[in-house]
């Protein structure tokens, strides 16, 4: 899979080296998958979280960090949309829910 917009997996890199090393290995599985659907994505990461349609959140360190993605599975692409630590998270879903 080709994977867009790793300058947004900074943030999360940033925080400390065990969670840059943890982001690293996301990419590295995400970049060598071959990924024809949902079930392929859950088969390497069963504990991500299917959001809507091709909407995919996965979650990093056990829950702390967290990665949305849209995931293209005809052109094999994986699109970042946005990184989250558990409370930044928590926090947007409070706010939809307002």
């Amino acid at each position: 899979m080709k994977v867009i917009n790793l300058l947004r997996l900074d943030p999360l890199a940033r925080i400390s080296p065990e969670v840059k090393t943890l982001t690293h290995c996301w990419f590295q599985i995400a970049k060598q998958a071959a990924w024809a659907s949902i079930e392929d994505v859950q088969y390497s990461f069963p504990q991500q979280i299917l959001l809507d349609g091709d909407w995919v959140l996965f979650l990093v360190a056990n829950g702390k960090y967290l990665i949305r993605t849209k995931i293209d599975f005809v052109n094999e692409v994986v699109y970042i949309r946005a990184t989250y630590t558990e409370a930044e998270h928590k926090r947007e879903q409070r706010k939809k829910q307002e």
